[in-house]
């Protein structure tokens, strides 16, 4: 399919990651999806049901293209590990405190948007 321009082993690590998050997502699926078509069959009958199946399929989707992109990303690292590639002193260190901050900032501003919230829901009620 690909004209020889991939090799295989580029392709191993999508097959693992979309091996395990397809397994992860069978099985939620076997236990959501009967409950989902019952009750949309019963609720919008037959088309309930295609609607019931498009979901399911778009999320299998979901699952294929994440596990693309996170296979890709993961090729890319074990690629750079063979070539004895390895990121200057401190930058992972940097990256890890970078992303940190950004999630306490993240958490700060909720926190307040929260607050604001339930000022505003407090007022009203007294």
């Amino acid at each position: 399919m690909t004209a020889k321009r991939l090799e295989w082993r580029s392709l191993v690590p999508f097959g693992v990651v979309a091996a395990v998050l397809l397994a992860v997502y069978s099985t939620g699926v076997s236990v959501y999806v009967p409950h989902l078509f019952e009750s949309y069959a019963t609720r919008y009958g037959v088309i309930g049901a295609v609607f019931a199946m498009i979901s399911a399929l778009f999320c299998v989707m979901l699952v294929v293209v994440g596990s693309a992109a996170l296979g890709r990303e993961v090729s890319d690292e074990l690629a750079r590990i063979r070539n004895g590639e390895r990121p200057p002193d401190g930058e992972i260190r940097k990256e890890w405190d970078a992303l940190i901050a950004e999630t306490r900032s993240r958490c700060a501003i909720l926190r307040v948007q929260v607050d604001r919230r339930r000022g505003r829901t407090g007022r009203g009620e007294q």
